[in-house]
Order: C-alpha cells, then structure tokens, then sequence
C-alpha cells in the first residue's frame, strides 16, 4: 500500500469522523427527519454510512489517479467531499447550511497551510493566489445571481462556495461549479414538470454542489 494512498484513507477518517459528529448533533435536521421521540435514526445512519463509503471510494481513486499531484493536493479534495455529504441533506432538508461545516471547511485549510508551508513552500504563493482569485470570483458570482434571481443562491451557498474555492483553487473550482449547475439545471426541471416546486419555490442548491463536485472529483481529480 503505497504512503499517498495510506495518507488519504487517514486524511478520510478524521473528515468524515468530525463530519459525522457535527451532522448527528445537528438538531433542525433530526426534527425534520424524526417528528417523534419514539422514531429511530435509522435515515441519517443510513446515508452517513452511504456517505462515508462513497467517500473513501474517491479518496482511493484520487489516490491512485492524482498521486504526482502530492498528498497535499488529494488531502484538499478530501476535505471538501466529507463536508459536502451532510451539507447536501441538510440543506435539502432545512434549506440551510449550517455555518459549522464552513468553519471546519476554512480550519481544515489553515491545518493544510501549515503543512504547504513546510513541504511546499516555493509553490504556496502561486497556490494561494489562485485560491483566493477561486473564492473571491465565485462570491462576486453568487451575489449577483442572488441579486438578479430571486431564491437562486443563498447566503450558506455563498459560504460554501468561498471553502470550496480555498480548497480547489482556480484550476478546479470551475469544472465543480459548472457540473454543479449542469445537474440543478435537470433536478429543478424535473421539479417543475413534476409540480412538486413552482418558480417562486427556493431550491436547495447544496445536493447539487456536493453531487457535481463529486463527479468532477471523480471522473476528472480535479
């Protein structure tokens, strides 16, 4: 078993732990999920372990597929694919993203920083330029879709989308973003021939996010 693939499984198990802990605790969802006291968890049970799953399936492949990129690199992409798993049902179910999730987003970044710093310093001035130009443009993005188009993004939307530019950088983020609004586009059509939203309904957008980011990751490593 090679170090990169052995780093990223270690990389997968903390973030999915610490997202896991957050998502359980989380109590609006577990409101919407149990009306009752005498309801079992079983859902969220469910899809943590299908979220986990799924999670470590990307963080071997990414391993095996990006390994000349750097541990670093695939540690990033890790970090975002184990917090977009509990933001996608929260949010589906809530219509919010939890500001927790953002905050072990841009302290996993800082954790990360420390170690470009060590191991990768002459690159890290190059990286952070190009994160910062990631999370800068897609907040100016989606704060004028918000402006032009009523309940198309949200604040939490606006959020994660500064994480994900800190953690893809310039070179990944668009592939995300644009397969991202590739399945909104067809989820929220079918809603509408459905009639299950109207036009004046918000659509969660954070299932998209996470679905398209972990196609992007997935088919291409970003």
């Amino acid at each position: 078993m090679s170090e990169t693939l052995v780093s990223s499984l270690v990389v997968s198990v903390i973030m999915n732990f610490v997202s896991g802990l957050f998502f359980f605790k989380d109590k609006p969802l577990k409101e919407s999920l149990l009306p009752t006291e005498n309801s079992k968890d079983y859902i969220r049970k469910i899809y943590i372990a299908v979220g986990v799953v799924i999670n470590f399936v990307i963080a071997i492949l990414l391993a095996n597929t990006c390994e000349e990129q750097g541990t670093i690199f695939i540690a990033k992409r890790i970090v975002l694919i184990s917090l977009l798993w509990p933001i996608a049902l929260i949010d589906l179910k809530t219509l919010r993203i939890p500001n927790k999730f953002i905050l072990i987003g841009l302290i996993s970044r800082v954790v990360i920083l420390g170690l470009e710093f060590l191991f990768k310093a002459e690159a890290l001035k190059i990286t952070l330029i190009g994160e910062v130009f990631a999370a800068v443009g897609l907040f100016i993005a989606s704060v004028l879709c918000s402006v032009c188009i009523k309940n198309s993004v949200g604040y939490g939307d606006m959020k994660l989308f500064i994480v994900m530019g800190f953690l893809l950088g310039i070179d990944g983020i668009w592939d995300a973003v644009f397969t991202s609004l590739i399945v909104l586009f067809i989820v929220s059509v079918f809603l509408l021939l459905t009639k299950k939203k109207s036009k004046k309904d918000a659509i969660p957008f954070g299932p998209a996010i996470a679905l398209g980011t972990y196609i992007s990751i997935a088919l291409i490593g970003m």
